[in-house]
């Protein structure tokens, strides 16, 4: 279907654009959908060879593909993250936050680093579960946070307190 555009691609040193696009999203060989990315990016290219050539651009070939590629694995990171969010029950909010979903570039970076998070959160109570809303999210003090809960400033330190000693 795409010819043209993949032995474009696959011809000297053209690939390298492809590579450039995964390491600006931050997708490395660590992130477990890397290969599948990956395929995607290449088939991206190759579509936005094509259509480069239909419709006269004004910008150069390069920058055309490039954007082309990074859109496409954005929206496929973002629905990613969508269907993770979907699949963990978690509040969008907090999978902003814990997934990098407002940043879809840093979801391979952060979701490594914070399923332990989403984790803990599933597994806490109603009021645990505001609390770590407040403090993540909205990045609230202690004596915000006790303030918005309604409880004491120690209340919220012995969240925090049973929080930690829970999850250790």
């Amino acid at each position: 279907m795409y010819e043209k555009g993949f032995a474009y691609l696959f011809e000297a040193e053209h690939e390298k654009l492809v590579y450039g696009v995964l390491k600006n999203v931050h997708v490395t060989r660590a992130v477990p959908l890397y290969e599948d990315l990956l395929q995607e990016a290449r088939i991206a290219y190759a579509k936005a060879y094509e259509q480069y050539y239909k419709r006269p651009q004004k910008v150069r070939l390069n920058v055309y593909l490039y954007q082309n590629v990074k859109w496409r694995l954005l929206d496929l990171l973002r629905k990613e993250a969508r269907t993770k969010g979907k699949e963990t029950n978690v509040s969008a909010e907090f999978l902003q936050v814990a997934g990098g979903v407002s940043e879809p570039g840093e979801i391979a970076r952060k979701f490594e680093q914070k399923e332990w998070l989403l984790e803990i959160y599933q597994n806490c109570r109603p009021l645990e579960k505001k609390y770590l809303e407040l403090l993540v999210l909205k990045e609230k003090t202690p004596a915000e946070v006790a303030v918005e809960l309604g409880v004491s400033r120690q209340a919220v330190y012995n969240f925090r307190k049973k929080l930690k000693s829970k999850y250790k």
